[in-house]
């Protein structure tokens, strides 16, 4: 334990000397890269290159676009869908130049969704790109307008404006800059919400400039690291944790636009990768990947995962496929910018199934019902202060008065603490399903299975996979002289919900198992046949 202690007693002095000089925005961190890292490459997205000076360059055009055409102010905000990609990290950048707000939308999800996110955050523009506009683009042309539509890449079909064309317009503009303060929101990103609506996460510059430098020093970052981004660009692990954790320490980013085992392998070897930051999932793939014998992968130094459990097998697998990188369990979460605890690999089996320590100025309490510590090894409800908390939910005063409490976040976890402050889930959030780290609410499926004709009743469960994690499984009860098969059923849960949200197992019962109280017990839902 004495030399887990010293790692974390430096990681802690260098993150308390580096948070006492820290940049006071998004902004700020920006240009004291570029004022240090002028050429040096900042981004890599497939044959596309920028250097930092590059970077802002681009930002601080597309910036003059916004007030000047757009007439963008602080605070308003600007929607941003798109997959991984250069453009996402202009597009965001540039807002935050002037203080205004990106609101990341997630493209998996369906119109309905992505309606719901913008008619509750009221986005003066859109970013977004053809074949992702398509899902929504008879409620975003009446939302809109086309003018306030940005397309990239162009498209001449649709006559908006393309994001090209418009940095290209204000390369010789300078935007006026507000004055930005570490509590001022950067961005919205949108959680699952136990209600069935998704929760704005006000994520503010000062939370992503102290999740910056906890993650560089956590992480043991170096300015010259080549940081592949694998996790999609509007999670907090993509863009936060990786993106703007990259531009903090002055390092590449290497970003990839969606997940492919063997691309994913080849991007390593080509770009001399360094860092890599997925859930176990993604790894996995890699690992049983026939070809996997076939590429270098001796430049990877750091691999990190979380988002789903980790087990002693994967733990050793990832000890014989890459015998030369450190790996780091994190665990982490939409309210936190990105991770709140993490377990070093020194550890990982002596602690496993533990989600390890806090990482730097961050503190962990396990409380009972009346926000009273309790002793190590008692179960009660998982709390986390740290500056990287963010700000409360969009527009959402009463789901924000439940969960953030005296400077502490209440997870709504059940954890437990061992003797050595070793920190243990033993229950998620309630009817959450984590599937290959995307957040799941059984809610959520349950009320687009009840708009279902044919449909009575409705629950949802997780269930274990041995790629995903967990999959989605749904139990439902039909009405009565009603037929339906489970890929009807599926088909119309495709209409309404993100690929990854659709049940991939449908049971059929007379009737749902029921407590005393008249509650579904989900437990015995939850048993394959």
């Amino acid at each position: 334990m004495k030399q887990l202690n010293d790692y974390f007693k430096v990681a802690n002095e260098l993150a308390e000397q580096r948070f006492s000089e820290r940049p006071a925005n998004v902004r700020e961190m920006l240009m004291r890269t570029c004022s240090r890292f002028p050429e040096k490459e900042a981004l890599i997205c497939g044959e596309y290159r920028l250097s930092y000076q590059e970077l802002l360059n681009s930002a601080n055009a597309l910036a003059a676009i916004f007030q000047n055409r757009y007439q963008i102010k602080k605070g308003e905000r600007i929607a941003i869908l798109l997959p991984n990609s250069i453009d996402y990290a202009i597009g965001y950048l540039a807002a935050s130049q002037i203080g205004a707000i990106s609101v990341n939308l997630n493209t998996r999800c369906r119109l309905n969704e992505l309606e719901f996110m913008i008619t509750n955050s009221r986005p003066k523009l859109l970013i977004t790109c053809p074949e992702l506009f398509e899902e929504i683009e008879l409620f975003a042309v009446k939302y809109f307008i086309s003018e306030n539509i940005i397309m990239t890449p162009p498209n001449d079909k649709k006559k908006m404006p393309s994001l090209s064309d418009l940095i290209e317009e204000g390369k010789h503009d300078t935007p006026q800059l507000p004055e930005i303060k570490e509590e001022d929101i950067s961005g919205l990103m949108y959680t699952s919400g136990t209600t069935g609506k998704p929760k704005g996460a006000m994520i503010s510059h000062g939370n992503i400039i102290a999740n910056s430098l906890i993650l560089s020093g956590a992480y043991q970052c170096q300015e010259d690291d080549i940081d592949m981004i694998l996790a999609p660009m509007f999670h907090v692990t993509g863009l936060y944790g990786q993106l703007f954790r990259s531009i903090y320490i002055g390092s590449t980013c290497v970003i990839e636009k969606e997940f492919k085992s063997e691309q994913a392998m080849k991007t390593i070897e080509r770009q001399n990768v360094t860092v890599c930051v997925a859930v176990p999932t993604i790894f996995w793939l890699m690992m049983v990947n026939a070809k996997f014998d076939s590429y270098d992968l001796s430049s990877l130094k750091r691999i990190i995962y979380g988002g789903a459990p980790a087990s002693p097998n994967f733990v050793k697998k990832i000890e014989e496929r890459f015998p030369q990188a450190i790996q780091i369990n994190a665990f982490g979460l939409t309210e936190c910018t990105s991770i709140a605890t993490m377990l070093r690999p020194a550890e990982a089996i002596r602690k496993s199934g533990s989600i390890g320590l806090p990482v730097p100025l961050t503190e962990i309490q396990i409380v009972d019902k009346d926000d009273k510590r309790v002793h190590p090894n008692v179960v009660g409800e998982l709390l986390i202060k740290s500056p990287q908390i963010c700000q409360g939910y969009w527009e959402n005063a009463t789901a924000t008065e439940e969960a953030f409490k005296n400077g502490w976040l209440h997870t709504g976890d059940l954890a437990k603490e061992d003797e050595e402050g070793f920190i243990y889930l033993m229950d998620r959030k309630k009817d959450m399903i984590i599937r290959g780290g995307e957040n799941i609410y059984s809610i959520e499926v349950e009320n687009v299975l009840y708009s279902h004709p044919k449909i009575l009743e409705a629950s949802v469960v997780g269930v274990p996979d041995a790629i995903f994690g967990e999959q989605v499984k749904t139990c439902v009860v039909l009405k009565s002289g009603e037929s339906a098969t489970g890929e009807e059923i599926r088909t119309h849960c495709e209409k309404h919900l993100a690929d990854y949200k659709v049940p991939k197992y449908i049971e059929f019962y007379d009737s749902l198992p029921r407590n005393p109280g008249g509650k579904v017990i989900k437990g015995e839902l939850s048993k394959m046949e």
